[in-house]
């Protein structure tokens, strides 16, 4: 239950985007992994267009990178860990709560469209080692519509209940961990009733003695 707990954290932290603004990342990782970061932003009341749109090009997309009509306010990000640095962009906004949009980030490629974005890079490198790390996000760049607000950066979990790091299989079982813990106490309960059992069947008078 213990690791399961640790594989299924998430850490959010607050950021602040303006250029040179950065956090600190404190990590524990039960294997090596794939950083995987996402920004939550106020979802508010009216609609956010410069948050980007998720509509992708299906007609320019060449099976390495997608392709938006509205991209959003680019946001660049330099995420370093102990073994490597890689500059990450914003994708338009791809999910949303009751009180966020979430855009998440894939490797930036200087290539001068604002439309086009790499695809997410599943073989990307572990370069979250095992045990206690430290990841270190500062911002490079971002569009003047979203300048100066304070949202949220997400480090998702290792394991989640459909996607999971290399590794991590064995512990999905405890996503149903209630049903365990009935299991056990099915199993406890006549082992408990037995030794009460034994117990008190086990007394009785001594035998008189001349």
């Amino acid at each position: 239950m213990w690791a399961h707990h640790v594989a299924t954290k998430a850490i959010v932290v607050p950021l602040l985007l303006e250029v040179g603004q950065s956090v600190e990342i404190p990590i524990f990782r039960l294997r090596p992994s794939v950083p995987q970061l996402e920004l939550w932003f106020e979802r508010g009341q009216a609609p956010r267009p410069e948050l980007g749109e998720w509509s992708s090009n299906m007609e320019a997309e060449d099976g390495r990178a997608l392709f938006f009509d509205a991209p959003g306010s680019r946001v660049l990000l330099r995420v370093r860990t102990s073994s490597s640095v890689e500059i990450l962009e914003a994708l338009p906004v791809g999910g949303q709560g009751a009180d966020i949009l979430t855009r998440g980030l894939v490797r930036f490629v200087d290539d001068g469209d604002a439309h086009r974005f790499s695809w997410p890079d599943a073989a990307a490198p572990n370069s979250l080692p095992r045990g206690h790390s430290r990841l270190s996000v500062s911002v490079l760049d971002v569009g003047d519509a979203i300048r100066g607000e304070r949202i949220e950066l997400c480090l998702q979990s290792a394991m989640g209940f459909k996607v999971s790091d290399p590794g991590y299989a064995w512990l999905w079982i405890f996503f149903f961990w209630p049903v365990l813990v009935v299991l056990l106490l099915l199993a406890g309960l006549p082992l408990v009733l037995l030794s009460r059992s034994t117990r008190f069947g086990s007394g009785g008078d001594a035998p008189a003695q001349d």
